[in-house]
């Protein structure tokens, strides 16, 4: 095996499945509106990225040749384009922009894509596209604060940059290392393979696929606005129990999995798995999955759910580094353990380079090995939210997700009113709804190869 952090394994091994995939295109862009200048711009960027060793793990996992001999390999693709010219810019950069991120990475070639893009006026899109190998969406927001600030030093000759000291990812893989052979490793083997003998492990949503078998990764994403005064909403309701957002939403998607007449799934939960002070000023991967379900799920009212989450959640956290790569190990098992995953990406980026304005985004990659993502993005303090559904599209046809999504938005605000009536009794459906889930999508088996495990498809 590379000299690789566990985090980083499974998604080596994918990465030689899926050659030729977008499956790990991360990345974004920064709208970014005023004077900028795009030298110094670029001057910061190099500077920051001078500093991340984790480009040359990231390199020598897929390539043999030195790192200094292999003239081929780009360290860090960084050019401008100026698109200003093109008959609607603004249209012209969006194209561009989503095309390349659904385009897969040529490891033997480079692992990171900038692209600084002069749309029109004053307008420019800082594009960035990383293999997740090397970033998570944690470094890409830490990536983003630290040119900003390298930059307005540079703009300003203060060349205050003390602040800006990172820290080494090689320092991550160490302790990676050491962790595996500890004590503390064991315990956490042990509390995972007793969680999740006990738990759920069904498949969510499983009811509302008109077909189980899954040939492609493409997949689409669709998006729900969350007003800010309903997510205010949550908060002051989450507050009486002592929870947050974050178990709300978890606990909406156990009751609208339920609402299609699923029983209790497990869901994948990104952590950043960054544990103490140095990690959070390190850019790499370093996000784990937790794979979350209740260990006794009862018919309770929906406080009695949000409070059994947070309660649960707590006791996973304590166990959050144990690798999902040794979870699947461990168990055995045979594909994957969950089929859908919950992110809540909660970063303010309103400060751009230098001050300017700007306003960020992600691009959906267009390929995904979950049956379904949701991400609840929130990127401005006074902005209304986003709750993204990424799906696979052999899987799910579009109106049913549009349905997923007016439904979760009823349950957001249903959910926020007294009651005690069992979670698992409530019923949003229409009648026509539900003969389309008894008589249209009632396969219910997938098939897998036979005595395959999750970790035999990886070889």
């Amino acid at each position: 095996m590379k000299n690789l952090a566990s985090v980083q394994r499974t998604i080596w091994l994918t990465q030689n499945i899926y050659a030729d995939s977008s499956l790990y295109n991360i990345g974004g862009y920064a709208l970014i509106q005023g004077q900028l200048n795009v030298s110094v711009l670029i001057r910061a960027i190099k500077t920051v990225l001078n500093d991340a060793d984790v480009i040359s793990v990231g390199y020598y996992a897929f390539n043999e040749l030195p790192l200094e001999s292999n003239m081929a390999f780009i360290k860090y693709d960084i050019a401008s384009v100026d698109l200003s010219e093109s008959t609607d810019p603004s249209n012209a950069v969006q194209d561009w922009m989503q095309q390349d991120m659904r385009e897969p990475f040529t490891v033997s070639a480079n692992l990171l894509k900038i692209r600084i893009i002069k749309c029109q006026n004053n307008d420019y899109y800082w594009y960035t596209k990383a293999h997740h190998l090397i970033f998570d969406g944690y470094s890409m927001s830490l990536f983003f604060r630290n040119v900003s600030s390298l930059y307005a030093a540079f703009s300003d000759n203060t060349g205050n940059t003390a602040a800006l000291e990172q820290y080494p990812y090689a320092s991550f893989i160490l302790e990676d290392q050491e962790y595996r052979s500890s004590d503390r490793y064991a315990a956490d083997r042990s509390y995972w393979i007793n969680r999740l003998r006990n738990s759920g492990t069904a498949t969510a949503f499983r009811s509302c696929a008109p077909t189980t078998s899954s040939r492609s990764l493409t997949s689409a994403r669709k998006e729900l606005t969350i007003k800010k005064e309903i997510y205010r909403q949550i908060e002051q309701y989450c507050e009486q129990y002592n929870c947050t957002a974050f178990h709300y939403f978890i606990a909406v998607i156990f009751v609208l999995n339920s609402c299609y007449g699923n029983p209790v799934p497990v869901i994948g939960l990104p952590v950043f798995n960054r544990y103490n002070k140095q990690l959070k000023r390190t850019i790499g991967t370093c996000v784990n999955i937790l794979p979350f379900s209740l260990s006794q799920p009862g018919n309770v009212s929906f406080r009695e759910l949000l409070i059994q989450i947070k309660d649960e959640l707590k006791a996973c956290y304590r166990h959050q580094r144990f690798p999902l790569y040794d979870i699947l190990e461990a168990l055995n098992t045979e594909g994957n353990i969950y089929n859908i995953t919950f992110s809540f990406q909660k970063n303010t980026y309103e400060a751009g380079p230098g001050g300017l304005s700007s306003f960020i985004k992600y691009i959906h990659s267009g390929e995904q090995e979950e049956d379904l993502a949701f991400h609840l993005l929130a990127y401005a303090e006074e902005e209304d939210l986003t709750l993204s559904l990424d799906y696979r599209q052999d899987l799910y046809p579009e109106h049913v997700i549009n349905n997923l999504l007016r439904h979760f938005d009823t349950l957001l605000h249903m959910l926020l009113l007294p009651s005690s009536q069992p979670v698992y009794t409530i019923d949003i459906l229409s009648t026509a709804e539900k003969e389309q889930l008894l008589n249209t999508f009632n396969a219910t088996h997938r098939s897998l190869p036979q005595g395959k495990t999750i970790l035999d498809l990886f070889e």
